[in-house]
């Protein structure tokens, strides 16, 4: 199961490789990667991931719960679009367009673009920042890691990238249909994981219903009696018939616990 995964990242990382850019620009392309790996994380529940690792830095102490924040709906405009969205669209876009601008040799008008977009992006980041501590009164330890690393990149463009303003109309539309694109297939998929996800719900709640051992007995009880009525010929009769004790068994072979029985 590791084998295509690790042969994926051999191939990413031999392409980059062969960039001929500089290797501050080389480096920059890990930024949105560990981005798109804490916003999966942050919607751990959604995507169905059972991780010890990630519930214990979750809940670090009683003040901290990422899925408290996440799944936190107290403002309607979260009914739309919530910060977890705009995180994971924010850093697959930003994946994508950094590999078709690399590819196209126009590295320094994609940097010119993020710098742009990451000083626009500050104002959300203290938005988050204030609804965690304000509206919900709980801190989400992957979200301000996610905040921590959208600051590493503006810190990082500004210290080794010169370039500013070099964008043209080309340039925007490419861009601006990456993160469109982004945007579209992350709302069809959302809507796929969350259909699931309440279905697996409904399913656990009907295993655990048919699976009430008192909802049975109540059933049981309160149903009408019928007498005994010995069994017609031609059933599985094991030991004496004339015993003073008989025990009849009916049972159903597409029942689990009946099979073991069988």
């Amino acid at each position: 199961s590791w084998f295509f995964p690790s042969l994926t990242l051999l191939l990413f990382v031999f392409v980059v490789a062969q960039f001929e850019v500089t290797i501050t620009i080389q480096l920059f392309i890990f930024f949105p990667i560990i981005g798109m790996l804490f916003s999966i994380a942050a919607l751990k529940d959604l995507f169905g991931t059972k991780s010890e690792l990630l519930n214990n830095f979750c809940n670090i102490t009683v003040s901290t719960s990422c899925s408290s924040i996440v799944g936190s709906s107290k403002w309607k405009i979260f009914e739309i679009v919530n910060f977890s969205d705009l995180s994971i669209v924010f850093f697959f876009s930003q994946f994508l367009g950094l590999l078709i601008f690399l590819f196209s040799g126009n590295s320094a008008v994609y940097f010119s673009m993020q710098k742009i977009l990451l000083l626009a992006a500050v104002p959300v980041l203290f938005l988050s920042v204030y609804y965690q501590k304000v509206v919900e009164k709980k801190w989400c330890p992957i979200c301000l890691v996610i905040i921590f690393i959208i600051l590493l990149e503006i810190s990082y463009l500004f210290l080794f990238q010169k370039y500013f303003f070099v964008i043209s109309i080309s340039s925007l539309l490419t861009f601006g249909f990456v993160f469109a694109l982004t945007f579209i297939i992350w709302s069809a998929l959302k809507k796929l994981l969350t259909h699931h996800k309440e279905l697996k719900e409904f399913q656990l709640k009907g295993t655990r219903f048919v699976r009430n051992y008192d909802i049975f007995k109540n059933t049981l009880l309160v149903s009408d009696k019928t007498k005994y009525q010995p069994l017609p010929t031609g059933n599985i009769v094991l030991g004496n018939q004339n015993a003073k004790l008989k025990i009849i068994l009916v049972t159903n072979p597409f029942c689990s616990y009946c099979s073991e029985a069988h």
